[in-house]
């Protein structure tokens, strides 16, 4: 009969980590038109590298609104496994970091449309 209480202080534990951190996460109504209006804008740039750099920002925009802080690096790690794709979503990352730090970088229409594809991923989860 010991062994009952502590058995039910840990299944106790165990369900509330679970819930805090897998909860889902949602945007108040404010913060979700927002995030689609930079969205969208960010979609109706012509420029490839352009409209990467913005769609970049707005997830990270996004993460911030859902609680998640640091650099985009720390934003995605702590967002992990709520993210959709997460893999796409820091190759997106990784490919904008290339357009800012490199120099006359080009790239193809396909790893854009890659990219957006994985930012827009998470924009339909949260919005």
């Amino acid at each position: 009969m010991l062994w009952f209480f502590p058995a039910i202080v840990v299944i106790v534990c165990v369900a509330y980590l679970t819930w805090t951190f897998l909860k889902p996460r949602r945007l108040a109504a404010s913060k979700r038109s927002m995030i689609l209006s930079q969205w969208q804008s960010a979609q109706s740039q012509t420029d490839p590298h352009r409209r990467l750099l913005e769609a970049d920002s707005v997830i990270a925009r996004l993460l911030e609104a859902l609680g998640f802080t640091g650099s985009m690096a720390d934003k995605l790690r702590g967002a992990g496994k709520i993210l959709p794709g997460l893999d796409g979503v820091w190759d997106a990352h990784k490919l904008r970091n290339r357009i800012a730090h490199e120099p006359g970088l080009r790239l193809t229409e396909v790893q854009v449309n890659r990219a957006m594809d994985a930012f827009d991923r998470v924009i339909r989860k949260f919005t």
